[in-house]
């Protein structure tokens, strides 16, 4: 078995790109062709016929500006995009597998202090472990950030212990799906859908890039579990009634259509401040308590569902509206060129350096897979986080190097 050859070709349906169209398929395909199933006529409270249609060729045209930016990163701005990631990371290259353990452990122990600590500032206390979700609904308001902390560092554990990982063996299939439960089971401690079914997602994606290719055919068997999955844990935690509202249930598509719907009448081009506005989420609501509820994106739901966001529920929309609320077509379309450029250009690096976990963070947040630091905007995390988790990586390895006995 050549393992080196099946870790340099990963299955691509789990790059970056790959991963970007099947969830966008989900959203902006699947999910209104199965609604309309189950919908006599183009019912005016579910779709419009006419914001139906520009929802779905802004939806294709979003597609094709994402498709083209992937395909020209390798030739535009992708050697910067290298060098730049490569010096946030403090340019080690030493920050290797055998000293993950480490890593990880620590930053469990940190994840229960933090998750204690949630536990303590949310009010929830114990509701926290007896009903994780009405926890998450009800107390996660005004200590958001605390919440942040405690599932980042939940995923970061699990990565990290990923890269004791390394060579397929007969084993290893067991013992890695036996960890990626232990950590899919802490976090439902947390209450929310994305980070458990990320964790599984993450696994998945770390051994079709660091460990063997994944046969498309496992892809999409993986697929339908994790489908068939989510569908379960809505019912058990009371989001869903029955199946079917667990297809009502992505309304990522039947928002953006309201949106169209209502646009001429209730909103205007907004020329930038969406875009600017989502600045706002660098800003801890513990530090400004008057920090708005609705920026960036939200500027939508702000008019869709007035006091939405200051109740946490923010229904799904498709990723193209915020930049057609600002620009109309050229604002989708610049937003899916830069959109795909990004996926580009991380999937390359990864492909390039595969160096340590620190690369594989930056794959997979970058890359926009889903519960790692998925509370932080991307920028925050280039530029600001990603040199701190570097240098905590990088001590902590040095300090388990240094307290072994020298032979």
């Amino acid at each position: 078995m050549n393992n080196s050859l099946d870790r340099a070709s990963p299955n691509k349906l789990l790059s970056p790109f790959g991963y970007f169209t099947a969830f966008y398929l989900y959203q902006a395909v699947a999910t209104p062709l199965l609604q309309l199933l189950f919908i006599d006529q183009l019912d005016s409270s579910v779709y419009r016929f006419t914001s139906f249609r520009v929802t779905l060729l802004l939806s294709f045209i979003y597609f094709v500006s994402v498709f083209l930016g992937v395909t020209a990163a390798p030739k535009f701005g992708q050697t910067a995009f290298n060098k730049l990631i490569y010096f946030l990371s403090l340019k080690n290259k030493n920050i290797r597998s055998q000293n993950m353990r480490s890593c990880s452990l620590l930053f469990f122990l940190l994840f229960i202090f933090s998750f204690l600590f949630l536990a303590k500032v949310s009010g929830a206390g114990t509701l926290w472990i007896l009903d994780s979700r009405k926890a998450y609904q009800l107390y996660r308001n005004g200590v958001g950030v605390f919440y942040a902390v405690t599932a980042t560092l939940l995923t970061l554990s699990y990565t990290s212990s990923l890269f004791a990982f390394s060579r397929l063996t007969a084993n290893l299939v067991i013992r890695f799906g036996l960890k990626t439960l232990f950590y899919m089971f802490a976090a439902y401690f947390l209450g929310s859908k994305a980070l458990i079914l990320g964790i599984a997602v993450i696994g998945v994606v770390y051994f079709n890039y660091n460990i063997k290719r994944v046969r498309s055919v496992w892809i999409f068997s993986v697929a339908i579990l994790l489908v068939l999955s989510t569908s379960l844990l809505q019912l058990s935690q009371g989001t869903a009634q029955n199946l079917l509202d667990t297809i009502f249930y992505a309304n990522y598509f039947s928002t953006t259509d309201k949106f169209i719907s209502l646009f001429d009448e209730n909103f205007n081009f907004l020329f930038g401040k969406v875009f600017f506005s989502n600045f706002w989420s660098y800003i801890p609501r513990i530090i400004y308590p008057d920090k708005p509820y609705e920026y960036g994106i939200l500027l939508i739901h702000k008019v869709l569902f007035p006091g939405a966001a200051a109740q946490s529920f923010t229904p799904g929309i498709l990723p193209w509206a915020g930049a057609f609320l600002d620009l109309s077509l050229p604002g989708v379309i610049l937003g899916g060129l830069a959109h795909g450029l990004l996926l580009g250009w991380v999937h390359n690096y990864y492909l390039k350096s595969r160096r340590s976990v620190v690369d594989f963070i930056v794959l997979v947040k970058v890359g926009g897979f889903p519960a790692l630091f998925m509370y932080f905007p991307t920028p925050m995390f280039i530029f600001l986080i990603l040199p701190v988790l570097s240098l905590t990586v990088v001590i902590t390895t040095n300090i388990v190097l240094s307290s072994r006995p020298r032979t």
